[in-house]
């Protein structure tokens, strides 16, 4: 397995990559992590000193001799001609060093590999097991393993992290927040009632939500300039993601279709309307802290989560559906005094 060293023997403080292969003219397999914690910067780097461990990836292993398809599902036309991407063309702006500097803002889970792009590498990426990841987004509340409520959300309207605004990320995460904090339980029904989902102007493979309701909002930017560049990957250590990681055009007729609105999810609704913001600035209700109290991006959102049922959604096999696994701690109970 290849290692990355913690320092580069020759000095410099710079993470030292060994050359690639096996030793038999083989290439090493896409993602490889170490077995023993990081860090893997020198400690005599104060700017880059980091307190916890980070599952780091070597995009050099993503060797581009290496023949993959793009991360992309084609589509067609009811009249049949083909469906094609307007993707973005910009190269991401991190190397190792911005990288770890930008990760260690956030408190990740473990059960999680991240890799850096290649200066190269453009969105989607290229390997089907990995998803895009925005910096904005992961400061708007976007936390791995997801809840359950973004996993439908994802397979039914044929949608990926990575294609979604990060000040959608904002209210969509705000709105969980909300139903968390409050006893309210949140579904996909409900998330549609408030919200409507609409194509970004000039591109049919990001979206956006907005309200549709007057639910009272905390303050945040209007505008993410340069959040296109600002972008990394991401896979679980151990399975696959339960949704589809392939980018496809959002289903945004399909989400905006009328909702049935019964007693119970009106009920659950008008709650939810009246809630005022606990405060005044979106970035203090989704910080690290009270995403981690209610439990957003915790293993413990997926248990009792029924995997299978979403995978059928999404169009996986069945042997796969029953043989993933989200990270390993996925199988850790519910603590009894949740």
């Amino acid at each position: 397995m290849r290692k990355i060293s913690p320092v580069c023997p020759r000095g410099g403080g710079r993470p030292y990559l060994p050359p690639a292969g096996d030793g038999r003219g083989r290439p090493h397999p896409p993602f490889v992590a170490d077995e023993q914690s990081l860090p893997l910067l020198s400690e005599a780097d104060p700017i880059l000193e980091i307190s916890f461990s980070i599952r780091l990836v070597d995009s050099d292993t993503n060797s581009s001799t290496v023949s993959r398809p793009l991360n992309i599902q084609t589509e067609r036309f009811p009249s049949g001609n083909l469906i094609e991407l307007d993707l973005p063309k910009e190269a991401g702006v991190y190397n190792l060093r911005s990288f770890m500097k930008m990760l260690k803002k956030y408190e990740l889970p473990p059960g999680y590999l991240y890799r850096v792009p290649n200066p190269s590498e453009r969105i989607p990426g290229s390997d089907p097991m990995e998803v895009v990841v925005y910096r904005d987004s992961m400061t708007a509340g976007l936390r791995f393993p997801l809840h359950p409520l973004f996993v439908s959300f994802f397979n039914e309207f044929h949608i990926t992290p990575g294609q979604l605004t990060p000040n959608s990320w904002h209210i969509s995460t705000y709105f969980l927040y909300l139903c968390l904090t409050n006893n309210i339980e949140p579904c996909l029904r409900l998330f549609r009632s408030v919200f409507d989902m609409y194509p970004v102007l000039g591109s049919n493979c990001y979206a956006y939500i907005q309200l549709k309701v007057k639910l009272l909002l905390p303050h945040f930017p209007s505008s993410n300039s340069g959040w296109r560049r600002r972008f990394f990957f991401v896979r679980p250590e151990v399975g696959q993601f339960p949704f589809k990681t392939c980018w496809r055009t959002p289903f945004c007729k399909h989400f905006n279709e009328p909702v049935d609105l019964d007693h119970e999810l009106k009920a659950r609704l008008d709650k939810i309307l009246s809630l005022k913001p606990p405060e005044s600035q979106m970035s203090e209700v989704l910080s690290n802290e009270n995403l981690r109290r209610v439990h957003i991006g915790s293993p413990e959102d997926m248990d009792n989560f029924d995997l299978g049922g979403v995978m059928d959604i999404a169009g996986f096999p069945h042997d796969v559906a029953e043989d993933i696994t989200l990270s390993p701690l996925n199988k850790k109970k519910r603590r009894t005094d949740k």
